[in-house]
């Protein structure tokens, strides 16, 4: 596009073309990203934000507004959590790998590997060859001609061309199919499990970027312990009431 506009000396442009390596999907595919965009952060806390606060707010009314908006954001991850621990997934294919998926990860991400095993049953296989030790699987849709390429290694690990696993840590509908119908493989392999996607994530300690545990956050803890005695007790007094 510089080049066919003669947009070289354009400073904007020039700078963002220096940056292609932070936005280029070529470029970021080879980097983890957990499948969110440069912009969806801002753009989320911005939607999250707008409902509590005006711009014609000083600083005192914006924090206390704010300490709403947190108050509210740790009571729906409150309700995330029960809903995890008390409410089955929607399983709309009854198979082994899915009904699995279903048991240990979160909502969001179960719903996510259901949509890529549905898409996989739509997928051919067009091709094997030999790459050295490996196996290299050749998988397209329905009609059409654009093919992935799924690496199967000696030690039987699998990788695949549109690296979904390397960029989110969901095992793509391409690696599904050769899993599946080519090496007889009915549940996800707890190499392709990351445990930040279970519902047990949580549960086990978080360490941060210098290997130290982050100290849990004691009023979110005592919301928490408050939230779930709240759900028992209710639950007891309503049986206590129908006898």
């Amino acid at each position: 596009m510089l080049t066919e506009y003669s947009a070289h000396d354009n400073p904007w442009l020039s700078s963002i073309f220096r940056l292609k390596e932070k936005w280029a999907k070529p470029y970021v595919k080879w980097a983890w990203t957990a499948g969110m965009h440069s912009t969806q952060l801002s753009e989320s806390f911005n939607a999250s934000l707008k409902p509590y606060v005006k711009t014609d707010y000083d600083v005192v009314q914006f924090f206390k507004h704010f300490d709403r908006l947190l108050n509210d954001k740790r009571y729906k991850e409150l309700e995330a959590e029960y809903a995890l621990c008390y409410k089955l997934p929607a399983i709309g294919i009854f198979s082994s790998m899915v009904i699995k998926a279903g048991n240990i990860y979160t909502k969001a991400v179960f719903e996510e590997f259901q949509i890529q095993y549905e898409k996989a049953l739509d997928y051919n296989l067009v091709g094997c060859i030999q790459h050295g030790g490996d196996i290299v699987y050749k998988v397209a849709f329905n009609g059409h001609l654009k093919e992935r390429c799924v690496r199967v290694k000696k030690d039987h690990s699998v990788s695949c061309s549109c690296r979904l696993f390397e960029i989110e840590g969901i095992v793509c509908c391409h690696a599904i199919k050769i899993l599946t119908n080519y090496m007889n493989v009915k549940e996800i392999p707890d190499q392709y499990i990351l445990k930040m996607w279970t519902r047990k994530a949580r549960s086990e300690r978080v360490k941060d970027m210098y290997g130290q545990d982050i100290q849990v956050d004691t009023n979110l803890q005592q919301t928490s312990w408050y939230k779930s005695l709240s759900s028992i007790s209710t639950k007891i007094s309503s049986r206590a009431a129908e006898r």
